[in-house]
């Protein structure tokens, strides 16, 4: 590799300050050990997906260097088309060599263009089939994570998450919109790996016996409106809420259960009595007001903004060993920094 690309990122002034073109100084770069530079690249690539991508388009030998890290975690747009308005083939990434995939692929994240509300997505078309079970799971074996739009497990045909030739074994599984109660069965082979599970809208607790090792859950709650009255309300969470929480909350290697309570902002103390009127006083349990930039609930429908990497559970990991339970959005925001 030829180290004075680098020179390539002088500032222009310098090269207008003469008549003529200079040639370009020797890289700092180029009195190092490859392998520094190759350690450098591939810190500044692990950054940020933006910063890996424009890496890659250094050079080819840069290129090769930065792939694994591009395609560590491949967001996927079903809904996208090109600049032609051709729609692109989001599968097309499943033709290179099977090793690199197998080797390099840990997460894979589906999106959907924006749509009607989750109530009207049943009967919505899905803009793009999704890929094979079978070519799936053969391609990307070493898979550990997949984050799908329940819109997408809506098919006449039976669901793909229940379709027997799908041998993913994912660590984790996120489900973003109403997924519906048929789009999952208890016997599912899919969920006895998942250990880190997270819900955008309604989570069909018939599921949550055929999730045996889960450590990690995180929902969205919407509460009751008040102008329902508050016995009213009580008896809509006892209903609606309690059962599926004591269900996750008996599960045997369950750590860390996080409920987004959705609305307006709530203060910690607001955030307190709310858990007290639907008695969970359970210390796994952490509830929040709002959510961090880049989490499922800060997410648009069309996957905006949305990396891949997955829901972020260090913070409340964090807030649970110092024994916070409630933490309202300026909380959340210092705990960014």
């Amino acid at each position: 590799m030829n180290l004075c690309i680098w020179t390539s990122f002088l500032p222009v002034y310098l090269r207008r300050s003469r008549p003529e073109a200079p040639q370009p100084s020797a890289s700092p770069f180029a009195c190092l050990p490859i392998e520094l530079v190759h350690a450098i690249i591939s810190h500044a690539a692990h950054s940020s997906p933006s910063a890996a991508f424009h890496l890659s388009l250094v050079s080819r030998a840069v290129r090769k260097w930065v792939e694994p890290v591009l395609y560590a975690a491949v967001v996927i747009n079903l809904g996208s088309t090109s600049n032609a308005g051709i729609p692109r083939d989001p599968y097309a990434f499943l033709q290179k060599d099977p090793a690199f995939l197998s080797a390099h692929v840990r997460s894979l994240t589906l999106t959907a263009a924006p749509g009607p509300p989750a109530s009207e997505q049943k009967n919505t078309p899905f803009p793009l089939a999704l890929p094979s079970p079978a070519h799936l799971s053969r391609t990307l074996p070493n898979l550990t994570a997949l984050h799908l739009p329940a819109s997408a497990l809506h098919s006449p045909s039976d669901s793909f998450l229940r379709s027997p030739e799908l041998t993913l074994a994912p660590r984790e599984l996120t489900i973003r919109g109403d997924p519906g109660y048929a789009a999952f069965h208890w016997e599912m082979r899919l969920l006895a790996t998942v250990e880190h599970l997270v819900f955008w809208d309604n989570c069909p607790r018939h599921l949550m016996g055929a999730v045996p090792g889960l450590t990690h859950f995180a929902c969205a709650w919407t509460p009751p409106p008040a102008s329902i009255g508050a016995a009213n309300a009580a008896n809509a969470v006892a209903r609606d809420q309690l059962p599926l929480l004591r269900t996750i909350l008996d599960l045997p290697r369950m750590r860390v259960l996080v409920v987004h309570v959705r609305g307006e902002l709530l203060a910690a103390k607001e955030l307190q009595r709310l858990a007290a009127e639907m008695h969970i006083a359970d210390p796994r349990v952490v509830f929040v007001s709002g959510s961090r930039p880049g989490d499922f609930m800060g997410r648009s429908g069309g996957g905006e903004g949305y990396g891949g990497e997955g829901y972020e559970w260090v913070w409340a990991e964090e807030a649970l060993k110092r024994g916070t339970r409630f933490v309202d959005a300026c909380a959340l925001a210092k705990m960014e920094l």
